[in-house]
């Protein structure tokens, strides 16, 4: 009732279907709750790790600017987390591009 009065007021309701056992989601539904479901994921996680790592679930009363900093700082700083393996591979020689090393001669 509610999805048909939006469409009809031209609003998008973007609230998902639930399937039951006697009306099952259709197949588009499904690859388009999924589509939808891993882009959350992505957009969700900074604010994870900002939240859980680094104890940002609340907001210290210090001021305007110095919370934005912080949360501009924390979200900085979990885009680093999230590359870590990346940045870590780059900075280390491939273990088969090792070159091989020269015997030495005795004096």
């Amino acid at each position: 009732m509610l999805k048909v009065s939006c469409r009809q007021a031209g609003v998008f309701y973007l609230i998902h279907d639930k399937g039951s056992k006697r009306k099952p989601l259709s197949a588009r539904q499904r690859h388009r709750y999924r589509r939808k479901s891993s882009l959350r994921s992505k957009v969700e996680l900074p604010f994870r790790l900002v939240k859980r790592l680094w104890g940002h679930a609340t907001v210290r009363y210090r001021g305007l600017v110095k919370n934005t900093i912080r949360l501009h700082l924390l979200f900085a700083l979990s885009n680093l987390y999230q590359v870590r393996r990346t940045l870590l591979a780059a900075t280390r020689p491939h273990p088969l591009l090792r070159t091989v090393s020269t015997p030495r001669r005795p004096p």
